[in-house]
């Protein structure tokens, strides 16, 4: 056989040996499809859906509706739903989610955490449906990263959705907006406290600087003035309270309220900007549960709070209030030490006749130089009196005759009158 017919037998072999190869990983692909089946979750537009329907395990049950461009846990009392946990959920609802069969034996839902029981059941309806679009049962996280077991609700198969849904479904903090204000802190103009625990208002003037206008004048830490105000802006609230479960405001220490604080800013949404206010009303102290004590977390206290413009009632941590509600005086920034003065030296310069130095002295120097000469003439007429008293020994003595005390007491008496006389003169 010459070589160009080895050559083209080789091709056909090689030909034949390609289509087999083809044939069994088509068959082989098809075996495995066969036996993963694939589904597909199919997207859901964000913009249809006005309502939402999540009840997971040990938690109470919640209701997302929409009303006008805004979502609520409680449409009726208006409390907003956490806007970052709605964009979470639309993101996972717009996107066609990929899934496959792990198992169709119901004995395995619980260890998938697909049971009535065990499940985070989520139901979504579009705008005027009474039919939900989804009805899903979330269970635990898969294997793999960014995936979920789920099974629909008439369905026995669970699937492995290849999203994060647990996570999206499953807030054990709730799904209320727990933001008490929303502004920015840079706007603020002015800040006044009342209450037990500070007192004081500040005002921002027009270089930048917070001033105190109460209790004293002054300047304020512009720095902790700043921090203060950025942080009301942005308050949380830790936990909300249900105001049945209450002995009322007065009872939470809210009626009248032990702190109050208002700030002030400029609402820069709008245009020309508004002045605007925000207040906000602390009450009792709030003990932390004998158990988290003995567990060493204490810190899950807290203080009573509303804000002046709701009935909701609310918790703020200890470490809010501290910041919100500071000493005075640990925020006013100390005025500089005085100049210390400098001792004047004393001149020996004769005064000059009809000169300002020959000028009556003040009373101070007055009166010290009046003590001053009552003490030299006392010393003066002291030495008169010994020397007179031995002047009258010695010539007793020369004479024979006793000394002479009563001519020494009669000197003496007349130098100490004449030593009066001169302090009284001056």
């Amino acid at each position: 056989m010459n070589t160009k017919g080895t050559i083209l037998l080789l091709a056909a072999a090689l030909a034949v040996g390609g289509a087999i190869y083809y044939q069994n990983q088509k068959e082989e692909q098809s075996l495995v499809s066969a036996a993963i089946p694939v589904q597909t979750l199919p997207a859901i537009t964000s913009g249809t859906v006005e309502r939402i329907l999540i009840n997971a395990p040990d938690q109470d049950a919640v209701t997302l509706t929409k009303s006008g461009d805004k979502w609520y846990t409680n449409v009726e009392r208006q409390h907003e739903a956490d806007a970052g946990a709605i964009i979470a959920i639309m993101g996972a609802l717009e996107k066609p989610i990929t899934a496959t069969v792990v198992s169709s034996n119901p004995n395995s839902f619980a260890e998938y955490q697909v049971t009535e029981t065990s499940s985070t059941k989520v139901q979504v309806y579009q705008n005027g449906s009474t039919n939900p679009v989804l009805d899903l049962l979330i269970g635990r996280d898969g294997q793999s990263v960014f995936s979920t077991y789920v099974r629909k609700a008439d369905s026995k198969e669970v699937l492995n959705a290849q999203a994060s849904l647990a996570k999206t479904f499953n807030r054990e903090d709730g799904w209320r907006d727990r933001r008490i204000f929303n502004f920015s802190g840079s706007n603020a103009t002015r800040i006044e406290e009342t209450g037990i625990s500070a007192t004081f208002v500040v005002t921002k003037s027009n270089d930048e600087k917070w001033l105190f206008a109460e209790p004293a004048p002054g300047e304020a830490d512009a720095a902790r003035i700043n921090s203060l105000a950025n942080m009301l802006a942005s308050l949380q609230a830790d936990r909300f309270v249900e105001t049945t479960a209450t002995p009322g405001l007065a009872g939470l220490g809210l009626e009248p309220p032990r702190q109050t604080i208002s700030l002030y800013y400029e609402d820069k949404s709008t245009s020309p900007s508004t002045p605007t206010s925000a207040t906000l009303f602390v009450g009792n102290e709030l003990d932390p549960p004998p158990a988290a004590v003995a567990s060493g977390a204490g810190a899950i206290g807290g203080w009573y709070a509303k804000s002046a413009d709701k009935a909701d009632i609310f918790i703020i941590s200890k470490q809010a209030a501290e910041a919100l509600f500071p000493d005075p005086e640990s925020i006013r920034i100390t005025p500089p030490p005085l100049p210390a003065t400098e001792d004047v030296p004393t001149s020996n310069t004769e005064p000059i006749a009809g000169s300002e130095m020959e000028s009556e002295p003040p009373a101070a120097v007055k009166v010290t130089s009046g003590t001053v000469a009552a003490t030299e003439a006392t010393t003066a007429a002291t030495m008169n009196v010994d020397h007179a008293d031995t002047t009258a020994t010695l010539l007793g003595d020369q004479l024979g005759e006793p000394s002479l005390p009563e001519n020494a007491s009669s000197l003496e008496t007349t130098a100490t009158s004449s030593v009066t006389t001169s302090i009284v003169g001056r």
